[in-house]
């Protein structure tokens, strides 16, 4: 399996630099490997959407519908790892020439089109706190699906879910869309963001929707890459 928004291009290891689409795949790279010696391993691509593997950058549609195509062409299925579609299509629209004009959910539904299936954890961009989704289009992979789904969490139709998350999720997955929602969070980084850096903490640029992620190579410029600065800085607070 070919997992995350990488192998990442150059451009993502410029964490200061205001690169739009850091966490877009390199298609060199994932085409050596679909053509490698390797290729007859490959079950299937995931790519992550926004790249958590990138520190939350987001990922061209551009960039994800070429994958997409590379994909096919070697006759490999491609999953959209889902938990942050909304906030991805929400910087397609602001920084992806062609998509401007467009509103994050008819972004995102060129996404989901492009896919031949998802997974996500709704407790993201379906604004619940529980409960996730698994979309396939070969129908046969989801009947076997199912019959695990019977065996360890319930009927398809609750999945292990009372009533009232079901109905949390299917509106949880139509508002995240929603310009005003998403412009909120947007604003809600920036503004962390611009305090992170009056106070000179490093973090990673630019900012995404969801979090900020820390430089943690440049707060903690002692401790080699090697022994973890992250993991440091991360049990520090």
């Amino acid at each position: 399996m070919v997992e995350g928004g990488g192998p990442a291009l150059p451009a993502s290891r410029g964490l200061d630099s205001d690169e739009p689409f850091k966490g877009n795949i390199d298609l060199d790279r994932l085409e050596e490997a679909l053509r490698g010696p390797d290729a007859s391993r490959i079950a299937l691509v995931v790519m992550t959407l926004t790249n958590n593997g990138e520190a939350g950058q987001p990922v061209s549609m551009d960039n994800f519908a070429r994958a997409a195509s590379l994909c096919r062409e070697h006759s490999v299925p491609l999953f959209l790892d889902a938990a942050r579609f909304a906030e991805n299509a929400w910087l397609v629209t602001q920084h992806e020439a062609g998509y401007r004009d467009m509103s994050p959910r008819q972004v995102a539904e060129q996404a989901f089109r492009l896919a031949d299936g998802c997974l996500m954890s709704a407790k993201k961009d379906g604004i619940v706190h529980i409960g996730g989704v698994l979309g396939l289009r070969d129908r046969s992979l989801a009947e076997r699906c199912e019959l695990l789904l019977i065996a360890t969490e319930g009927f398809p139709t609750y999945g292990g879910l009372a009533g009232r998350d079901l109905e949390m999720v299917a509106r949880g997955l139509t508002e995240v869309t929603e310009p005003c929602y998403l412009r909120a969070r947007a604003d809600a980084a920036r503004h962390l963001a611009r305090l992170a850096r009056d106070a000179g903490v490093a973090i990673v640029e630019p900012p995404g929707l969801h979090t900020l992620y820390l430089n943690a190579g440049r707060l903690l410029p002692h401790i080699a890459a090697h022994r973890f600065p992250a993991g440091r800085t991360a049990s520090a607070t």
